[in-house]
């Protein structure tokens, strides 16, 4: 499990590359380290650690037991804004509504969540708060 999130690590980290601010943070739970993303010239997985390998020169390994959380700050997405409905849409009645784990919901009993609506071929997702 933790080499699949490690790898959708990596694929992030190659789609937000460019942007010069950005920060990951990897807390091993002693300790914890930042690096900015532009700073970054590869990150090695190997089999007991991953190695954060800097421009600089500098080697970081982390053993994967001992990360505890990685995160991206200030990491840009290039989405401005999103705007999303507070009600079904009405284009929505009579479709079926199913919960974002796949199970099919009453639509007049929705609790605040991710829901996706369906009606005939046309899907789309809805936030309810």
């Amino acid at each position: 499990m933790k080499r699949i999130l490690l790898s959708a690590f990596c694929l992030l980290l190659s789609v937000v590359a460019v942007f010069a601010d950005d920060v990951i943070t990897v807390n091993t739970g002693s300790e914890t380290s930042q690096f900015a993303i532009n700073e970054i010239e590869k990150i090695v997985f190997g089999e007991d650690a991953i190695v954060v390998k800097e421009k600089s020169g500098t080697e970081t390994p982390f053993n994967y037991d001992a990360i505890s959380e990685i995160t991206f700050d200030y990491v840009s997405t290039g989405i401005q804004e999103v705007s999303l409905p507070d009600v079904l849409p009405l284009e929505a009645e009579g479709c079926e509504v199913y919960s974002i784990s796949g199970h099919k919901m009453n639509p007049n009993a929705l609790p605040d969540g991710v829901y996706i609506i369906k009606k005939g071929n046309k899907v789309t997702k809805f936030i309810k708060r």
